[in-house]
């Protein structure tokens, strides 16, 4: 009976690696835990060690997911079945870990055809190698609780860090982005500014003008600007540009927040 389940549980892992290598989006998890059952009339009391392989799928940007496989307890107890996965600050935290909880069912089908649901909450890193507590009830009376461990194939594995690693760039964009650097230009030069640029040292133009063509800066008068930080350095290339044509340039300016930047009449190139 082991040995068939053994083969069983191979040609299982065999084929969640094929469809990992030809389905990104699938995931597999196996697991072992060891815990305490007991019957309602404490008849088949006792220890139990089990088994069992997941596959499934992460959803909603893999905050949830969805297995289903089997599991067998090496009291000759074999089981089928579903749960969904839920972890808990996975889209926001910055860290590799975090808690989780699951909740499933299925049908115990060896020996005899019998319900069961189970529950569960975890310990995860990176919503891959999980440690928790399952709780289970198979509607023959049946109940146990138990300490699990589970963890992914390589597969699985290189694909979750993948992706976290992405979510990781993705997230640090979005947040530097919501965090611009304020900055201001104070116009001493005696005439209109009817042009701004402001452009990263380390580029090679311009780019657009920063003030807008229905807006001048006149003299004596400053006005804001944002700017997006710079992860190496916060080096700025500034030129305004008075109504007469004249250009005002300051060169590699190290910029800092709420910073005020003055031209003044002997900056003109």
């Amino acid at each position: 009976m082991k040995r068939r389940f053994l083969i069983i549980i191979g040609l299982l892992c065999i084929i969640g690696t094929v469809q990992l290598y030809a389905q990104a989006e699938f995931i597999d998890q196996m697991g072992i835990g060891l815990g305490y059952g007991f019957n309602e009339d404490q008849s088949g009391s006792g220890l139990n060690f089990n088994f069992d392989y997941l596959l499934g799928a992460h959803i909603h940007s893999w905050d949830t997911a969805i297995l289903a496989g089997m599991r067998y307890n090496f009291n000759d107890v074999f089981d089928v079945g579903a749960q969904a996965e839920y972890f808990f600050g996975y889209s926001t935290s910055r860290k590799l870990s975090g808690f989780g909880v699951l909740l499933g069912g299925g049908v115990q089908i060896i020996p005899g055809v019998t319900p069961y649901v189970k529950t569960g909450g975890f310990w995860h890193f990176a919503t891959m190698v999980k440690a928790g507590i399952e709780l289970d009830y198979h509607f023959n009376g049946q109940f146990s609780v138990g300490l699990k461990l589970s963890t992914p194939s390589l597969t699985t594995m290189f694909l979750r860090l993948n992706h976290f690693q992405k979510s990781m760039e993705n997230r640090s964009q979005t947040n530097n982005q919501g965090n611009n650097i304020t900055i201001s230009i104070a116009n001493e030069t005696g005439y209109e500014v009817h042009y701004v640029y402001i452009s990263p040292s380390s580029d090679d133009n311009w780019g657009s003008d920063k003030l807008g063509s229905d807006e001048v800066l006149r003299d004596g008068a400053f006005r804001r600007f944002s700017l997006p930080p710079l992860n190496v350095t916060r080096t700025y290339d500034i030129r305004i540009v008075d109504l007469d044509g004249d250009t005002y340039t300051k060169m590699g300016v190290t910029i800092s927040p709420n910073m005020i930047i003055r031209f003044v009449f002997d900056d003109i190139d």
